[in-house]
């Protein structure tokens, strides 16, 4: 599995670019808006892949043993206060949302 910044949006620095997430079964997706958004789903206590899959579950921290984290909360409240009302899986549709093509772009790439 690979997660990374996707650079997009030219001109910005990278830790205002999206976060891509591509499993090992072909799964992908935009996990994250930017790095706030990561340090949150960290907060939760969630990494790039439980992130992906909690997108379509009912559970908001990503998996029952979902263990948040008060460092990367620390961390997220410092940087990104105002993801602080978002879970799991409104991060991930948030990002979606703002990036609906990121599937057919990498579809794109690999023909």
């Amino acid at each position: 599995d690979y997660a990374g910044f996707w650079l997009v949006r030219p001109g910005v620095p990278v830790e205002a670019q999206p976060v891509v997430y591509v499993g090992s079964e072909g799964e992908r997706g935009v996990i994250a808006r930017d790095l706030g958004d990561l340090l949150w789903l960290f907060a939760l206590g969630v990494g790039p892949r439980e992130a992906f899959s909690a997108s379509s579950s009912r559970d908001s921290r990503g998996s029952l043993d979902a263990q948040p984290s008060a460092e990367f909360r620390e961390l997220a409240l410092r940087y990104a206060p105002a993801g602080e009302s978002l879970d799991v899986s409104g991060i991930v549709e948030a990002a979606g949302a703002e990036f609906p093509g990121f599937d057919d772009y990498l579809e794109s790439l690999c023909r």
